[in-house]
């Protein structure tokens, strides 16, 4: 699950939907998967054979740290519509990196926030053969930013597993907010805002979980396109802080959950 190289490979080698990998940034080369190519990060711009929209992610990031929307176009490179130059691709690609394709957002799930895809995070947990449903939320990103971390500015609000729509208010990471009736860019209300796909997300997580045997509970983060969810990252270690902040109970419930896998042991 950390290593977002793997964990692409081994999601997509199941059939599930995930953001396609397309190449590794090593050692100032690009490594294309396909044909197994390799070229000097030079290459990459000044010419238009790279030309098109991906995303960069650190190979173990965490919290959306240093994850960033790439555009090749007539070998000009951007980043967020600005234009940038070599140098500045590099500095910001330090250590090893995953290119991957860039995915289009649900137009419902753009309408709240556009300029991040922002994720639904499904928290889901093994109890004996069966992989069930812990808690779930939305992350939508703010103020311009690209990715819709909470430690990056995001907000969060709780999503009814019932229906799929969104409970109650918006909270923000600690130092980044307070709570918040509406979206603060867009002032979509995030109370009974209805997540498009969302009983396909929970389907697609659970039946993944089921490959993870080893792995007691995992919190994913699933974006919806038009075309349905697509599964972007596994976490085992998913942060507690939002799910007891939503859910004053949370952590005793969780614990009672854990208690559960040790009696069967």
């Amino acid at each position: 699950l950390r290593d977002k190289f793997v964990f692409g490979q081994f999601v997509s080698s199941l059939g599930f939907r995930t953001p396609k990998n397309l190449a590794l940034f090593m050692n100032g080369a690009v490594c294309w998967l396909d044909g197994r190519r390799e070229m000097a990060l030079d290459d990459l711009c000044g010419r238009g054979d790279y030309d098109g929209d991906y995303f960069c992610k650190s190979l173990s990031g965490l919290g959306g740290e240093g994850a960033f929307p790439l555009s090749i176009s007539a070998g000009r490179l951007f980043i967020g519509g600005q234009e940038i130059n070599l140098e500045q691709l590099k500095s910001k690609i330090s250590g090893d990196y995953l290119l991957q394709e860039a995915v289009a957002q649900h137009p419902e799930m753009s309408r709240l926030y556009a300029h991040a895809i922002n994720t639904v995070r499904i928290v889901t947990y093994r109890d004996g053969g069966q992989v069930r449903v812990l808690y779930a939320a939305m992350r939508a990103g703010t103020g311009g930013s690209r990715v819709d971390n909470a430690n990056c500015g995001g907000v969060a609000a709780r999503i009814d597993l019932a229906n799929g729509c969104l409970l109650g208010d918006g909270i923000f990471s600690p130092g980044k907010g307070a709570r918040t009736l509406c979206h603060p860019d867009t002032g979509v209300a995030i109370n009974g805002f209805q997540i498009p796909c969302f009983q396909e997300a929970v389907q697609c997580v659970t039946g993944l979980h089921r490959y993870l045997y080893g792995i007691h509970s995992v919190g994913w983060d699933v974006g919806i396109t038009p075309e349905g969810p697509v599964i972007i990252e596994g976490n085992d270690d998913w942060g507690g802080c939002f799910p007891m902040a939503f859910e004053p109970d949370f952590k005793a419930r969780f614990l009672q959950v854990c208690a559960a896998v040790s009696k069967r042991r």
